[in-house]
């Protein structure tokens, strides 16, 4: 059956549906096939509701705003540059004060992963 609904799928795009469709397409012909007369038709919006209800699709945004933000306002940069001047006299400060500079911006965002793009 999983073929059936491959097959479908890429025949769909072979024909120069939009992706979005093609999938929507093949999953409505999957749940009628699967779920016959109207309970596949009426589990389309509780299906819909359910993927849209995510804290996912509400922090990802968010954050990449933030991120946006960050990045317009030179956020990094200032940080750098802060830690270089508090610690350039030092041996070997301008590795320590990136490791000060991206240990503050990690506290500030809250993702080590945002401070190594940084």
């Amino acid at each position: 059956m999983i073929a059936v609904f491959t097959f479908a799928l890429l025949a769909f795009l072979a024909i120069g549906v939009p992706v979005a469709f093609s999938l929507g397409t093949s999953g409505l012909l999957g749940m009628l096939l699967f779920m016959p007369g109207d309970g596949a038709l009426d589990q389309i919006p509780i299906l819909a509701y359910k993927a849209l209800d995510d804290f996912v699709l509400c922090a990802v945004p968010l954050y990449i705003l933030m991120s946006a933000i960050l990045l317009k306002g030179k956020v990094g940069e200032d940080l750098f540059d802060l830690g270089n001047k508090w610690l350039r006299h030092l041996p070997g400060g301008l590795g320590i004060a990136t490791i000060v500079a991206c240990g503050i911006f990690a506290a500030i965002t809250g993702s080590s992963v945002a401070c190594a793009v940084t």
